[in-house]
């Protein structure tokens, strides 16, 4: 399978990327050519939109993308995938979902822990364990710069 990353639009430079580093909205079922400028366009009715990222994808010959669109806030991605889930566009049905923080864990580490220890992993495990690193690393964050530190560091945690 090949990815490419056709466009990426940016329509806010205001906006730093740590006050948008939550959830975003995932776009699927969209043509081979749609462009983020096309994606904008559809999803700027549902809130002020910060970015977003078109992925090409060639899986085997089947071509399609996929976007990932920043909002200014959640709400906004809410109303979107009210909306956008199973509308039919370009005369495809769109799959829209809130899509989670990005994954910063291992996901067949964590599974290779909990197999050692006789047990089996449920399919949201990795993502959960990924969003508690998260917040260990969001207040590591936060008691790095009240203590006006440019490092963060592990008694930080």
């Amino acid at each position: 399978m090949k990815t490419f990353i056709l466009n990426v639009i940016l329509v806010s430079s205001l906006f730093s990327s740590a006050a948008f580093a939550g959830n975003k909205l995932f776009v699927g079922g969209l043509s081979w050519d749609t462009s983020s400028f096309e994606v904008g366009r559809l999803v700027s009715g549902y809130g002020v939109v910060v970015s977003v990222v078109v992925r090409n994808i060639d899986a085997d010959g089947v071509l399609f993308a996929t976007a990932l669109v920043e909002f200014e806030n959640d709400a906004s991605i809410d109303a979107a995938v009210a909306a956008l889930d199973g509308m039919i566009y370009n005369g495809d049905p769109l799959k829209a979902k809130k899509k989670d923080r990005e994954i910063v864990v291992v996901g067949s580490k964590v599974k290779e822990v909990i197999r050692s220890a006789g047990l089996r992993s449920d399919g949201e495990l990795v993502q959960a364990v990924s969003d508690q690193v998260h917040e260990m690393l969001e207040q590591a964050i936060l008691r790095a710069k009240s203590n006006k530190r440019g490092t963060v560091r592990p008694y930080d945690l």
